[in-house]
C-alpha cells in the first residue's frame, strides 16, 4: 500500500535497519533486504543468465551482467563521455574528475578513490593473499596476478609488443620490453574492469 511504501522509504532517512541476520549479526533495512542477504549464507542463485551458466543471488546482478552480453553501457559521464554498464562504476569514475578519495586507511593514512583500492591496501598490509593457484603453492593478494600468473600454465600471450612483435603475458611484461600494447581492448592488469587503474602498484607478478 501506499502507507507501507511510505514507511519503507523514510527507513532511507532515519537508517533505521531493524532486521537481523541470525548467522552473521548484518542489520537490514527492509525484510526483502534481509532475504536476499540470507542467500549469501545459503549459496542459493535463483536469477540465471539464459545466455550462459552464471546465476546470481540479486536480480540486479543479472541485469547488470547481461549488459555484458548486449554490450549496453547506459551510464555516461558528463565530463569525458566515457560510459560504464553499472552507475557505481560511474560513481567510482566521478573521482577521476574531482579528486575525492573518501576511503581511509587506518593503518598508513593513505586515502583512496573506491573501496576495492583500500581493500588492496589493506591485504598489503595484513600480507592477506587469497587468491590461490590450483596449480601449485603461489598465492597473490589480486585475482588480475593470479590471471596473469595462470598464464604461465596455459601459455597464452594477449598482449602484443608493436615494436618486436612479440606476444607477453602481461602489461607489466610490455612495460619491462620497453614496448606499448597494440591490444588496446584488453585492460591492463592494474586495472578495474570498469577502466579505472588501481592506486596500488602490483609487485608480485610471476
Amino acid at each position: 500500500s501506499t502507507k507501507q511504501n511510505l514507511k519503507r522509504h523514510m527507513i532511507v532517512h532515519t537508517g533505521e535497519k531493524p532486521y537481523n541476520c541470525e548467522m552473521c549479526g548484518t542489520a537490514c533495512a527492509t525484510k526483502q533486504h534481509l532475504e536476499s542477504h540470507m542467500m549469501v549464507h545459503t549459496g542459493e542463485k535463483p536469477h540465471q543468465c539464459g545466455l550462459c551458466a552464471k546465476a546470481f543471488s540479486k536480480k540486479t546482478n543479472l541485469v547488470a551482467h547481461m549488459r555484458t552480453h548486449t554490450g549496453e553501457k547506459p551510464h555516461q559521464c558528463k565530463i569525458c563521455d566515457k560510459t560504464f554498464t553499472l552507475q557505481g562504476n560511474l560513481v567510482n569514475h566521478m573521482r577521476i574528475h574531482t579528486g575525492e578519495k573518501p576511503y581511509n586507511c587506518d593503518t598508513c593514512g593513505n586515502s583512496f578513490s573506491t573501496k576495492q583500492h583500500l581493500k588492496r591496501d589493506i591485504m598489503v598490509h595484513t600480507r592477506e593473499k587469497p587468491h590461490q593457484c590450483e596449480l601449485c603453492a603461489k598465492a597473490f593478494s589480486q585475482k588480475p596476478n593470479l590471471v596473469v600468473h595462470m598464464r604461465t600454465y596455459t601459455g597464452e600471450n594477449p598482449h602484443q609488443c608493436t615494436a618486436s612483435e612479440r606476444h607477453l603475458r602481461s602489461t607489466t611484461e610490455l612495460t619491462l620490453d620497453g614496448c606499448k600494447s597494440d591490444s588496446d581492448h584488453l585492460p591492463s592488469e592494474s586495472e578495474d574492469t570498469d577502466g579505472t587503474r588501481s592506486e596500488e602498484h602490483t609487485s608480485e607478478l610471476h
